[in-house]
């Protein structure tokens, strides 16, 4: 199955190939030479009740995808991002 994407500052945007009207936002998960090893992938459905926007749900996935993939680096892209 192919699924159209569009990519912007790490972040993958699709629609659900199971769902009509659900979003699916993927960031990659790097390794030490930031280098795709896995993914961080989170549906959204937009509700009327949403405290948080779309945009800020996606800069909390870019960033836990960020963090793990510093965790998994031992630091190293920590303190790349630093220099």
């Amino acid at each position: 199955m192919k699924i159209s994407a569009t990519q912007k500052n790490g972040l993958c945007k699709f629609g659900s190939p199971a769902e009509k009207g659900v979003i699916n936002y993927g960031c990659s998960i790097c390794n030490h030479h930031s280098e795709a090893i896995g993914s961080l992938t989170m549906p959204f459905i937009e509700k009327k009740t949403d405290t948080l926007s779309e945009e800020q749900i996606t800069e909390m996935l870019v960033s836990a995808a960020n963090e793990i993939s510093i965790r998994l680096s031992y630091n190293r892209l920590q303190r790349e991002l630093q220099n």
